[in-house]
């Protein structure tokens, strides 16, 4: 039979150990719940519902988590006090605001909250239009919607031409004139396109005229075409590309390739047309034409525009060339 002392010693022995266990308890539970709260923080969030993710992260503590995990629940938080922010915009019926704050959203998130935002931004379209949504903030980040696939494909050509014409309204010219371009280039086949081509060619008559770029002169007549139309010869002795846009009864825009042995002139003018560049030759209906001349190789920023007088089965020739500083073209004789 063991004797007491011998049963108080294996006591003391195990006592540590027993003590050890129910201070372990206490805290093995709370890392479990605590797990338990961030996994519904986690999928709340990653379902798009902010609200319940807020609620069930804020009852965390740092403690609560390792390092990765407070990390992520600080990045959780941040970006569904975004989302909320502009939710609670919405449903005070400040759809500007709002819109502005999911623009914002949209450009500095990207996760699992994104469908609601794509379901919160239809229901302001529904509300107002698309056209309405064209803000210069949201037309700077069309191609960051196209990621996010904010707008249906049928939507996003509707969105380009509406924020150029927005620009046009506020007589933003040039950014029109780019965005209408783009439209141009993406969606050549798009029902619409005439008419983007049509405003896309004002816009750059209106930019021209409102920089108040250099006056070409009325062309000079150099021979009959033999037909009704009129024809246009121009010759580009300039190095630099430059685009032509005639604005008229036969709306075009041309391009003219840059000449690689013409020069630039210092301040004098050439006596004569020098020549050396290429000719393009443009037929265009009897009228008058608003036409603007601009270089598009990066040497010669301000267009020049005239307003010329074309009659049927006249042809007519015309000179350009860069001279710095001043940088007039004037028509040149035909040679």
């Amino acid at each position: 039979m063991a004797s007491n002392s011998n049963w108080l010693g294996k006591l003391g022995c195990l006592l540590p150990i027993v003590l050890l266990g129910i201070f372990l308890v206490p805290k093995a539970l709370n890392t479990w719940s605590a797990k338990i709260r961030y996994d519904e923080g986690l999928t709340a969030y990653n379902a798009g519902n902010c609200p319940d993710a807020i609620a069930a992260l804020e009852k965390l503590t740092p403690e609560d988590l390792g390092e990765d995990e407070r990390a992520k629940l600080t990045a959780v938080k941040a970006e569904c006090d975004a989302l909320i922010a502009a939710q609670k915009l919405q449903v005070a019926g400040k759809p500007q605001q709002a819109w502005k704050q999911y623009v914002e959203f949209i450009n500095r998130y990207d996760t699992g909250t994104m469908a609601t935002v794509r379901q919160q931004v239809r229901q302001l379209q529904q509300k107002s239009s698309l056209k309405a949504l064209a803000t210069p903030e949201a037309c700077s980040a069309i191609d960051r919607f196209k990621q996010v696939q904010l707008f249906t494909e049928t939507e996003i050509p509707n969105f380009y031409a509406d924020c150029a014409d927005n620009y046009t309204k506020a007589g933003n010219f040039d950014q029109a004139g780019i965005l209408y371009e783009q439209f141009i280039d993406r969606y050549p086949k798009h029902p619409t396109i005439e008419t983007v081509k049509a405003k896309w060619i004002q816009a750059m008559v209106a930019e021209a005229k409102a920089k108040n770029g250099g006056v070409i002169p009325q062309p000079v007549q150099s021979g009959r075409t033999g037909g009704r139309d009129g024809a246009i010869l121009i010759r580009n002795d300039s190095p630099e590309k430059m685009r032509i846009v005639f604005s008229g009864a036969t709306p075009r825009v041309e391009e003219l390739a840059g000449c690689k042995d013409c020069e630039v002139y210092s301040e004098t003018p050439p006596k004569s047309c020098p020549n050396k560049g290429p000719t393009g030759r443009y037929v265009v209906a009897p009228g008058q034409y608003d036409v603007v001349v601009k270089s598009i190789g990066g040497g010669m920023v301000r267009p020049f525009t005239g307003n010329w007088s074309i009659d049927g089965g006249v042809e007519y020739q015309n000179c350009f060339y860069i001279v710095r500083s001043r940088s007039p073209l004037p028509p040149l004789p035909p040679q």
